[in-house]
């Protein structure tokens, strides 16, 4: 194959080689070993992509140009949910705790009509700032003097009881601490490096 590149364009190719994506390297890559006499079948063995590829980054160059060339057009990704349903989902994960993300893929569809696997929504939650983790029945910023005079309060409240309504009390104090199984779900992780 008959290829060759100005000076000009082989120094603004080895100059972005260094600096650019895994993908435009090897479009880089591509251009500058045909520059330097490499064989297409030898090029794609040694950048482990197909020939077509090679022929096909060839083409490009030639009808578009470097700088068609060059300039990277993908965009990824985005999601199924549009920036203010990832807020409503923020804030309803926020003062909601789920245990699982099949409940929240319930609650995606129930207020928006789109449809998540569990496996998509871990990803979607964890670029979201959250995490599966237990929860504490303590707060991890709990205030020591409230604690002494709840304390106190309950103490002359359990002595001015009389049988029946200590009993009550009890009843109801241990019926509450059942209740607060320690539970897994999802919650904001410390760190707010979030990925959007």
């Amino acid at each position: 194959m008959d290829f060759k590149l100005s000076i000009e364009e082989r120094f603004i190719l080895e100059e972005s080689q260094s600096t650019s994506s895994k993908t435009l390297y090897v479009k880089i890559t591509v251009l500058l070993g045909l520059d330097q006499g490499l064989s297409p079948s030898f090029l794609s063995n040694l950048l482990n992509i197909s020939l077509a590829s090679v022929y096909n980054y060839c083409s490009l160059y030639l009808e578009k140009g470097l700088d068609f060339y060059l300039d990277n057009r993908y965009l990824g990704f985005w999601g199924k949910l549009d920036s203010f349903q990832l807020a409503c989902l923020d804030e309803e994960l926020r003062t909601t705790l789920y245990k699982n993300s099949s409940d929240i893929a319930y609650w995606i569809y129930e207020n928006f009509q789109i449809e998540y696997c569990s496996a998509g929504l871990v990803s979607l939650l964890h670029r979201l700032g959250f995490s599966y983790k237990k929860t504490k029945l303590i707060p991890a910023k709990a205030n020591k003097a409230a604690q002494i005079d709840f304390v106190e309060d309950i103490e002359s409240l359990l002595e001015r009881l009389g049988e029946k309504e200590l009993l009550f009390f009890v009843m109801l104090f241990i019926h509450n601490i059942i209740l607060e199984v320690i539970m897994l779900g999802f919650q904001r992780e410390k760190k707010q490096n979030l990925k959007v």
